[in-house]
């Protein structure tokens, strides 16, 4: 969160999918679920009792609502943050650099390395700029 308004901080270790992928994923069934559970109730109001139906209608536009909200902010940070580019031209291009991998992927970097898929940025023998 202190990065989105401005402040400096460390990224917490992390491997190939962050929290805040997880919990997008998670909130996005979350809502899927309950606007298709709330629709159906809508759809086939003669099967349901009528309180439920009239809680189906709410419970369907908070799923709406919050699917929407989840949405915007991932476009955010996937394509207007200035940190999160070069991570937005990796869905497109399949490559992200190495510095960006390591400062928001450290422990997917750390594996990388090994693999030989990224220069280690630490090896004290790597030239500066290379």
């Amino acid at each position: 969160m202190k990065e989105l308004f401005g402040f400096r901080f460390d990224h917490v270790k992390q491997t190939f999918f962050n929290a805040g992928e997880k919990i997008n994923s998670i909130l996005q069934i979350f809502c899927a679920i309950l606007v298709i559970a709330s629709g159906f109730m809508m759809w086939f109001p003669e099967f349901f009792p009528r309180a439920l139906v009239q809680w189906g209608y709410v419970l369907h536009n908070v799923g709406f609502g919050l699917g929407i909200a989840v949405i915007v902010g991932h476009i955010y940070l996937s394509v207007v943050h200035k940190h999160s580019r070069p991570g937005y031209s990796g869905v497109v291009t399949g490559k992200v650099p190495a510095w960006w991998a390591k400062g928001h992927y450290e422990d997917w970097y750390d594996e990388e390395v090994k693999k030989g898929n990224f220069p280690n940025l630490d090896d004290p023998k790597r030239k500066k700029g290379a």
